[in-house]
């Protein structure tokens, strides 16, 4: 799954996951978790409040056996030569926590 989000100021949200399971009920999930981002849009929230809120929701949810692995970015320009992105993952320690600029 896949999605881009529309912010102020010419940034741009980027969500990019994976869900558990195949089929119908990987399908369902994923439109779960898409719903989700979209709802949270309006508030253009950092990378990590987007997918605290996600956990948040999907913890209270409970349910069975399902996951996402999920990557969330802002990316926006500071001038016309100098870009800034941030991005937070959730799911396992293959990247960075989180990344900016400065490392």
């Amino acid at each position: 799954m896949y999605d881009f989000l529309i912010y102020s100021g010419g940034r741009v949200g980027i969500a990019v996951g994976d869900v558990s399971g195949k089929g119908a009920p990987a399908a369902l999930f994923a439109a779960l978790v898409g719903g989700m981002v979209r709802s949270m849009t309006s508030l253009e929230p950092s990378p990590a409040e987007m997918l605290t809120s996600i956990n948040l929701s999907l913890n209270e949810l409970r349910i069975d056996a399902q996951f996402v692995s999920m990557l969330y970015s802002v990316m926006g320009r500071r001038t016309a030569h100098d870009a800034d992105c941030k991005f937070w993952s959730a799911s396992t320690d293959l990247l960075p926590s989180r990344q900016d600029r400065d490392g």
